[in-house]
């Protein structure tokens, strides 16, 4: 459990990382074609949903550690996992919901 908690945690801080360079790269490459963005937009989910960690020597990434000590000796720190797994099974049900609404929607359109 609490490899898992320390795995999400450097997951998510890594994804926030590309997550800025998404949004600052938008704000330069303004000219852009969407499809480029949205590519880069899918890497930062890909990122996100990655649980192992891929190196290199040329990466933007700074190389940091969460200190796991400090967090293991909170008292709440054992539910941390069961809130995110709650959290992300609620947003698994609300796109799936919206996806099954937005089908009803469009059903009977005509191309």
């Amino acid at each position: 459990m609490a490899h898992f908690l320390q795995n999400l945690l450097t997951a998510s801080l890594h994804g926030s990382v590309v997550i800025l360079a998404v949004i600052l790269s938008r704000l330069i490459f303004q000219k852009t074609p969407k499809k480029y963005i949205c590519m880069l937009w899918l890497l930062a989910g890909i990122r996100l949903l990655l649980p192992i960690e891929i190196r290199s020597d040329f990466s933007l990434q700074p190389q940091f550690t969460i200190p796991f000590a400090k967090i293991t000796s909170m008292k709440w720190a054992a539910s941390i996992p069961w809130i995110w797994g709650i959290i992300a099974s609620l947003f698994v049900l609300y796109s799936i919901a919206s996806y099954l609404k937005l089908k009803n929607k469009v059903q009977e359109a005509i191309r």
